[in-house]
């Protein structure tokens, strides 16, 4: 009801309402631009969309039929030129990937023997975005 009735008072008033809440989803339901707080500092200002695009790198996620295979799987991924900061967790690897590489990157595994179960892109929510900068800020402070 509180959510209808800010959207309303905004969109029909031309109103700015400011929210503060550490409920990250509802910001972004609420929100057209939001700010990061730390210590009372603004670490970011931006629409929701520009700072998960300006802080999510590309990645895809990759689900392997076999865990056996993932090592191999990481050798290969490591060596193409648009693929970074692999990291295996069991038989899923998560690599950040750059331009539109996905289908390429489940061709070659295919090429060399290794069975995909998934491969999905995956983009990081608000809350991540939130604690990826938030953990720079401490990072700095330290």
């Amino acid at each position: 009801m509180v959510r209808e009735l800010v959207l309303q008072l905004s969109a029909e008033m031309g109103v700015t309402i400011f929210l503060n809440s550490h409920d990250l989803d509802e910001v972004q339901r609420i929100c057209s631009k939001i700010a990061i707080l730390q210590s009372g500092e603004i670490k970011a200002h931006d629409t929701v969309k520009n700072l998960r695009d300006k802080m999510g790198k590309p990645h895809v996620e990759i689900t392997l039929s076999d865990s056996k295979d993932a090592e191999k799987a990481l050798t290969i991924l490591n060596s193409l030129d648009f693929v970074s900061d692999c990291e295996r967790d069991d038989s899923r690897i998560t690599a950040v990937i750059r331009d539109e590489k996905s289908s390429t990157i489940l061709s070659v595994l295919m090429k060399k023997g290794i069975v995909v179960e998934e491969i999905k892109r995956v983009t990081k929510s608000l809350e991540d975005v939130y604690l990826d900068i938030v953990q720079k800020g401490r990072g700095q402070n330290e």
